[in-house]
């Protein structure tokens, strides 16, 4: 009965020794882990951007879901959905950024932006569809634009790389806004 009872034992106490040993501090030869959190720091153009690109997604967002709930045609309505997904994919990408740099990024379209989708609110019928595209388009040639600037003359290389990203795919969408009306 001892026998089992002792290799028990040293398979318990050897596998909490290889845990403790996991566990125990680096030597101090070895290199300090990389810091997970590390604050970036950014350009005040780099900064300006962001907070830019974020007023603009969000602008954007909030047309896609206007569009899927008042669009009159499929088209609308699934371009409202995409325009809205992409969008919001691309607010997540630049918040992680902002959250590594320190920036605060707006919760809010601008006053201009939302007096835009109040007007898209109160319109509705068979004009709602044309306007509602003429307004993504106008939305999207003032991103495209922040984008277009941010890609050539970013200081930092992850934004610009976002920006480049982005604006390929904001160009992909104003395509498919040509083609939704």
């Amino acid at each position: 009965m001892k026998g089992p009872l002792i290799a028990i034992s040293l398979l318990v106490s050897g596998s909490a020794l290889a845990e403790v040993s996991a566990q125990s501090p680096p030597h101090r030869s070895d290199p300090p882990p990389p810091a997970q959190n590390a604050t970036k720091q950014l350009s005040p153009r780099d900064r300006r951007f962001l907070q830019t690109a974020t007023t603009n997604n969000l602008a954007q967002i909030n047309l896609g879901w206007i569009g899927m709930q008042q669009g009159k045609t499929d088209r609308v309505r699934d371009f409202g959905q995409e325009t809205a997904n992409d969008h919001s994919q691309a607010n997540e990408r630049l918040g992680k950024i902002a959250t590594r740099a320190g920036v605060s990024l707006p919760t809010q379209p601008t006053d201009e932006q939302r007096a835009t989708e109040d007007r898209l609110w109160m319109t509705s019928g068979p004009d709602f569809d044309r306007h509602y595209v003429a307004a993504v388009k106008k939305s999207q040639r003032q991103a495209t634009a922040a984008l277009r600037a941010e890609a050539k003359h970013g200081h930092d290389p992850e934004l610009k790389s976002l920006a480049k990203s982005m604006l390929r795919q904001r160009q992909t969408l104003a395509a498919r806004a040509s083609h939704t009306m």
